[in-house]
């Protein structure tokens, strides 16, 4: 999902979008983990390797 976010153009998105869809991911992670919230660290990690793959 962090993939598909970073190679639509801004426009196509509302301000809000990107933020929510983030949110959405942590809220998973945290879920996956058991409630834990570290887990969205998980989340930032990959948000960081989509960002460097895609030289942004």
């Amino acid at each position: 999902m962090l993939g598909f976010i970073a190679d639509q153009p801004e426009d196509r998105w509302s301000p809000c979008a990107p933020a929510l869809f983030y949110l959405a991911l942590v809220r998973g992670a945290v879920r996956r983990e058991g409630g834990d919230p570290a887990a969205r660290f998980l989340v930032e990690r990959a948000e960081q390797e989509v960002i460097e793959a895609r030289n942004l």
